[in-house]
């Protein structure tokens, strides 16, 4: 069950630069509390929580995207760079048989082959180096904690992340996962759950970042 924890301070009654003072003390002791429960094989709620962070930028800038898990733009990569490698060999053939002027094909269709195999082979390294990462420090039962200073996540392996807001991103949201991400190479998955985005969007509202919830 997901269950929504605020706490704040009495407001005293008075003249209005004290109570002023005391929304402020209000606001900073306000938090948000989070309880989750991952399946018992999450490997395909990590696959579409890391396609969503990985095409973050473009909701940024207004576009869309679909939810997708990230191995499946793997093999699109995949295939394009099996499509250059073979338009390589073919302009190679036809630059040896033919002496025909396709030099710049070739270096062309070559040179995307090897960047495109590159990035490929980057992204894969890295999903499966995250991926067992996330199998070694996450149990099915976790706590996502909203304050005024940050995000804390702490799950039942005892491990626990700390966030503050100045390394915060956005946050995705879609109909399975909700992904939380920052200015690093780190992310924070949660099952999705109508209570979950009750309860991540108003504690984002509550701390002003309001902007930096998208919906896929």
């Amino acid at each position: 069950p997901v269950r929504l924890q605020a706490h704040l301070l009495p407001r005293p009654a008075g003249h209005s630069a004290g109570a002023g003072i005391a929304a402020g003390l209000s606001a900073m002791s306000q938090f948000f509390e989070l309880h989750y429960h991952l399946p018992e094989d999450p490997a395909r709620l990590f696959d579409v929580a890391q396609g969503l962070a990985g095409r973050r930028n473009i909701l940024k800038r207004g576009g869309t995207v679909k939810v997708k898990p990230f191995t499946e733009t793997c093999r699109r990569l995949l295939f394009q760079c099996i499509a250059f490698a073979v338009l390589t060999a073919l302009a190679a053939v036809l630059v040896w048989a033919l002496h025909a002027k396709l030099k710049v094909l070739f270096f062309l269709c070559l040179v995307m082959s090897l960047v495109t195999f590159w990035t490929y082979q980057a992204g894969r390294m890295g999903y499966r180096k995250s991926w067992t990462q996330f199998r070694k420090d996450n149990r099915p039962d976790g706590t996502v904690t909203f304050t005024a200073s940050g995000i804390r996540e702490w799950n039942a392996s005892d491990h626990t992340e700390r966030f503050t807001w100045e390394q915060w991103d956005c946050c995705i949201i879609s109909r399975e996962v909700i992904v939380l991400t920052f200015h690093q190479p780190m992310l924070v998955l949660l099952p999705y759950t109508q209570e979950s985005e009750s309860t991540v969007v108003q504690a984002l509202n509550a701390f002003g970042k309001q902007d930096t919830i998208y919906k896929v």
